[in-house]
């Protein structure tokens, strides 16, 4: 069984894993959400999935991008990528990894696929 598939439509998931890389028996679907990231939003967010980490037992968190079409992030879902990790990086939640679900497959995001704020390639 796949957890993750191509995608079908555009939204954010979230994944929760336990510290044994067992997936939590939830997926938190994301949708709807600005073209740009607000630290209060994004903040808001990651809180929420800390609340929901601590009750579930998991120790990590993964974010999956599904984006019907082409296997890349346009340059505000990057910028909404690297405010995710850095946001995860601030309030202390692992991370675990970034994937792309797209219309061919899934992929993992690596740092350079991740812009900062400024339009400058940053690490997750």
């Amino acid at each position: 069984m796949c957890t993750v598939g191509t995608a079908c439509r555009h939204q954010l998931w979230f994944l929760l894993l336990t510290s044994s890389d067992l997936q939590v028996p939830i997926a938190l679907p994301c949708d709807d959400l600005p073209l740009e990231p607000s630290e209060t939003h994004v903040d808001t967010l990651l809180a929420f999935c800390a609340g929901l980490m601590a009750d579930r037992g998991a120790t990590q968190l993964v974010a999956v991008w599904e984006r019907p079409g082409r296997g890349a992030l346009n340059q505000a879902d990057a910028r909404w990528a690297q405010t995710i990790a850095t946001t995860c990086a601030r309030r202390g939640i692992r991370l675990r990894a970034q994937l792309l679900s797209h219309t061919r497959g899934v992929c993992l995001l690596q740092a350079s696929d991740l812009l900062d704020t400024e339009g400058d390639e940053a690490a997750p």
